[in-house]
């Protein structure tokens, strides 16, 4: 039985030694796509929170209007919730 194990072995590891090069370059290939979504993802997550920092303040705003006059904030959110 050894014997056997030992000839699967020797087998296997000729087939990797022999794709391993393609194999890896596929990887890189598919890292860098991977990598390139991730940044864009990351883009879009940034665009989406202003949006949304912008819609809280409006918001905040209209509550407290006629108080705050005519100012419409322009400053950050400091806790990230509506007042």
């Amino acid at each position: 039985m050894n014997g056997v194990l030992l000839e699967e072995h020797r087998r296997i590891r000729k087939l990797i030694l022999r794709h391993k090069g393609g194999w890896q370059k596929d990887l890189q290939r598919h890292l860098a796509d991977a990598a390139a979504l991730y940044r864009t993802k990351i883009v879009e997550l940034e665009q989406a929170r202003q949006a949304l920092v912008e819609e809280v303040q409006a918001g905040g705003w209209l509550n407290r209007f006629p108080e705050t006059g005519a100012q419409m904030p322009t400053g950050p959110i400091k806790s990230g919730l509506m007042p």
